[in-house]
């Protein structure tokens, strides 16, 4: 990173990066192509990143030290441009974001991704309005297998055998013609708010 100091304790950057060490043993990173930011008293404070911000985090695996050059993230969220402030513990992305996780993806506009005060994870990702489906996978997946799960509890054996046949043939031609498929529900619109760690 290039590193230029300007008045009142602020620095201009030509691609910075920073890592935030979580006490829960997560690391979040922040890179960008440019980067303006205040360090009073020596310590990265507050500044604003733009063009190809990556935010990324990390959990610690099987009790392993989360190494940022090997480990995958478990949250990656890019965007043109992001403003952080380490005292206050949040991130905000006014414009628009991609987030993808190992649950799923989205993109969006106008993130705020906020670190709880004790410094353990994220409090809240909160953004403002999707741009695209959210696409859940790993809960789409718990859902289809619990449904599954629970089917397989209220249906009988599959090797008992069917109940004998004693409708009359009106009643199965009846029950053979097509239903009209119900009108789709009108669209619904979704604000996505992740709450704990």
């Amino acid at each position: 990173a290039k590193v230029e100091p300007l008045a009142a304790s602020r620095l201009r950057m030509t691609e910075p990066r920073s890592r935030v060490f979580l006490r829960d043993g997560r690391v979040m990173s922040m890179s960008a192509k440019n980067g303006l930011v205040a360090v009073p008293k020596r310590a990265l404070e507050s500044g604003t990143l733009e063009g190809e911000v990556e935010i990324r985090l990390f959990k610690p695996v099987g009790g392993r030290t989360v190494d940022v050059l090997r480990d995958e993230p478990s949250l990656v969220v890019t965007a043109e441009q992001a403003q952080f402030d380490a005292i206050a513990g949040e991130v905000r992305c006014d414009k628009a974001v991609r987030i993808e996780t190992d649950a799923g993806s989205f993109a969006g506009q106008g993130l705020t991704l906020v670190l709880d005060a004790e410094g353990e994870g994220v409090e809240r990702l909160l953004v403002d309005r999707a741009l695209e489906p959210i696409r859940i996978d790993r809960a789409a997946r718990a859902v289809a297998e619990k449904r599954r799960d629970r089917r397989g509890a209220n249906d009988p054996e599959p090797s008992a055998a069917p109940a004998p046949a004693t409708a009359a043939a009106s009643d199965a031609a009846q029950a053979s013609r097509p239903v009209a498929a119900e009108p789709a529900p009108a669209a619904a619109f979704y604000r996505l708010v992740l709450n704990g760690g």
